[in-house]
């Protein structure tokens, strides 16, 4: 018997997946800094954008609530203020792959790295599945329902790998939190990652807060209260975050818009058909869910993902502005995330099934991931087209 060949074959994998990583990493800095760089030049003729809007805060100073207005309104005050400002929102996005393939490193620690670079990447070039055979599907064309990467937006965009950075700490701490003691620089580096990433999006913390919130309540009980010091360590944590956020809500709401509950209302507000659309958003990850269901009380690593999964859903579903801000979709922010997070946790499990050599399993959930890639870029290709982000 050969017993080279396991270790060709992964050399080659390997190979393979270093070009397909520098190959993304090339499509991604010609695509999106022609993207933004438009978005900048003609945001008011087509290539639609909030960046323009977030400039204009930041020259009246007004609704400075966020520090992305701030970035974009020091860059625009260099020369040739597009190009920067295109190069520092490309930068963000391939920050954001970075802290993916961070975060899927740390899953699957024995995986080689260019393997989950591939990972990575399809995490951040994942989107929902678009079936045009469905009739009436999408009526308000808002393509950006729970989807991972959004374009139009510079806050989300600048927040996006702060908070993934926000998990995979998280994650590294539930590893050993009862165990281990937790020194101060990991918790000013947690801190700092939450407050970062609130200062450039206020939605994320809520979702995540509660999601850790229940996290550190299962394993206090499950552990039998043992090293309770870092359970209240890891709590008192997020709330820099969450005092930030009610300081930037404040800042937000006026007497034209309130917070209000009701099951669906904004939801069914952007899109006639808003619990097909999440669905299509979703395929993959609960594809996954199908085949490694026992995994959610087993695995806390996965249970975590489809706990903030299920939380940040539950805000979007209950949680809504009225008045002119109705249609805005302001607390759909978080479930955008939450369904990255959940893709990663479920790309993971899918090496998972791989390793297994689930063969069945393997062939379908890796079709329905090309699906959502496919779906990624038939969009991307009509935003550079000029085609309305929603």
């Amino acid at each position: 018997m050969n017993h080279a060949n396991p270790i060709k074959q992964r050399s080659k994998y390997s190979n393979t997946c270093r070009v397909l990583t520098i190959i993304f990493f090339v499509l991604h800095c010609v695509m999106f800094i022609f993207l933004f760089h438009q978005q900048y030049y003609h945001g008011t003729n087509g290539f639609m954008s909030d960046m323009l809007m977030h400039i204009e805060f930041f020259k009246t100073g007004k609704n400075l609530y966020s520090l992305t207005y701030v970035c974009l309104g020091l860059l625009n005050m260099l020369p040739n203020p597009g190009d920067c400002i295109a190069v520092y929102q490309t930068a963000l996005l391939l920050l954001g792959v970075f802290a993916t393939k961070k975060l899927l490193q740390f899953l699957m620690p024995h995986k080689d790295k260019w393997i989950v670079w591939v990972y990575a990447w399809m995490c951040n070039m994942f989107f929902k599945i678009i079936i045009p055979l469905i009739p009436f599907v999408g009526t308000f064309r808002y393509e950006v329902i729970l989807n991972f990467n959004v374009y139009h937006n510079p806050t989300y965009i600048a927040m996006k790998p702060f908070a993934i950075l926000s998990v995979y700490y998280f994650l590294t701490f539930i590893k050993t939190y009862h165990t281990k003691r937790i020194s101060v620089k990991q918790w000013l580096i947690f801190t700092g990652l939450m407050l970062l990433t609130t200062a450039f999006k206020p939605n994320f913390i809520v979702g995540f807060s509660l999601a850790v919130l229940c996290v550190l309540i299962i394993d206090f009980f499950r552990h039998k209260g043992k090293n309770i010091l870092n359970y209240i360590i890891v709590g008192t944590a997020v709330l820099p975050s969450i005092g930030l956020t009610l300081f930037q809500q404040s800042k937000v709401f006026d007497d034209s818009s309130h917070l209000r509950i009701g099951f669906m209302t904004a939801l069914n507000a952007m899109n006639q058909y808003s619990l097909i659309t999440i669905f299509l958003s979703m395929v993959f990850p609960l594809a996954i869910l199908a085949y490694c269901f026992r995994d959610v009380v087993k695995d806390k690593f996965y249970a975590f993902g489809v706990l903030q999964m299920v939380t940040n859903l539950a805000i979007t579903f209950f949680v809504y502005e009225d008045g002119w801000r109705l249609n805005h979709g302001n607390f759909l922010w978080s479930s955008y995330f939450a369904v990255g997070i959940f893709c990663a946790v479920s790309m993971y499990k899918h090496n998972k099934l791989v390793e297994k050599n689930n063969k069945g399993a393997v062939i379908i959930t890796s079709a329905i991931l090309g699906a959502h890639v496919m779906g990624w870029l038939n969009y991307v290709f009509d935003l550079l087209n000029g085609g309305r982000p929603f």
